[in-house]
């Protein structure tokens, strides 16, 4: 696949992230998506010592998929350093958004702490964005 296929692909997975992500931030919490959210149990035991934090790695591996999809969307579309730095203030400026209007919502907490694992995924998707850019580089 061409390398602007590969941009294009993830720029539509990018925005379907992000609804999906605005989706599940609004909605009433459910069973459904704690259910999921119990498979990292462990990881959230290991990295806090508190597998109740467990919705500390769900925000980070969906704005790590967000911030991924994004950043290697727009990669080579003028200055790289400038656009991923707006990307990331428009990451960040969203992400902070939903948290303000979870505490809108009844059975959803609004959480700084949720904000900023959502901060830690997109830098961690940006990386593997610079992975992947890279690796699609050497094998084109």
């Amino acid at each position: 696949m061409k390398s602007l296929d590969l941009r294009l692909t993830a720029r539509v997975l990018a925005v379907g992230a992000a609804l999906a992500i605005a989706v599940l931030s609004l909605s009433p919490s459910g069973d459904t998506t704690m259910e999921f959210l119990h498979l990292f149990e462990g990881l959230a035991e290991f990295f806090f010592d508190d597998g109740s934090q467990v919705d500390k790695i769900g925000h980070f591996l969906a704005y790590a998929a967000l911030g991924g999809l994004s950043a290697f969307g727009v990669r080579m579309v003028g200055d790289a350093r400038r656009v991923l730095a707006l990307l990331a203030l428009a990451l960040g400026f969203y992400g902070g958004l939903l948290e303000v209007l979870q505490g809108l919502f009844p059975d959803r907490v609004s959480s700084l702490a949720d904000w900023m694992a959502n901060m830690l995924g997109v830098f961690a998707g940006f990386v593997l964005a610079e992975l992947a850019h890279t690796f699609s580089r050497t094998y084109q």
